[in-house]
């Protein structure tokens, strides 16, 4: 495995200062995890970049409207538990349920908008910064590169910030 030089091997020098300067900003938050070790730095950032992410849905959603959504589902599925032996109240709930899924979704895209755009260019900036860094160094984890790795870790993370901080 390659060693980190502080420097993404694929950005050449002449691609333009803006892309340095993202270059030089990653290098300066995330490069003393990766000189540590590739799999470290993969974890770090995987974890903070999570954390970000699980913040700002939890800031910028309605907790309290999603949260009640969720509970209205987990009604309407134990009702239909409860139904299932009635054939003709079981599809009397189950056309309510459609119903109020649909609604649901819709509000819960609706609220997923906000999010998604606040995090969309800096985690597409930390990707690129991810592939170019990592690239040398083949793969980290599970036979995956940099991007893999990140992916596979922030899907851990993901869930277990979501669960301790309650984002629904």
């Amino acid at each position: 495995t390659a060693a980190y030089d502080g420097h993404a091997s694929n950005i050449k020098k002449n691609d333009g200062g803006k892309l340095m300067v993202v270059k030089g900003i990653f290098d300066f938050l995330f490069g003393w995890a990766v000189a540590i070790s590739p799999l470290f730095g993969i974890i770090i950032i995987s974890f903070i970049l999570s954390m970000l992410s699980t913040l700002s849905w939890k800031y910028l959603t309605n907790q309290i409207l999603l949260k009640g959504l969720r509970e209205n589902t987990k009604k309407l599925h134990e009702e239909l538990k409860k139904f299932r032996s009635d054939p003709k109240k079981l599809a009397e709930l189950n056309s309510k349920a459609t119903k109020e899924n649909l609604e649901a979704m819709k509000i819960q895209y609706k609220q997923s908008i906000k999010p998604m755009i606040v995090t969309l260019i800096p985690f597409a900036l930390a990707f690129v910064w991810i592939r170019n860094t990592y690239q040398p160094f083949g793969d980290i984890f599970l036979s995956m590169g940099g991007i893999g790795s990140y992916i596979i870790f922030s899907i851990i993370f993901s869930m277990i910030l979501r669960k301790v901080m309650k984002v629904y």
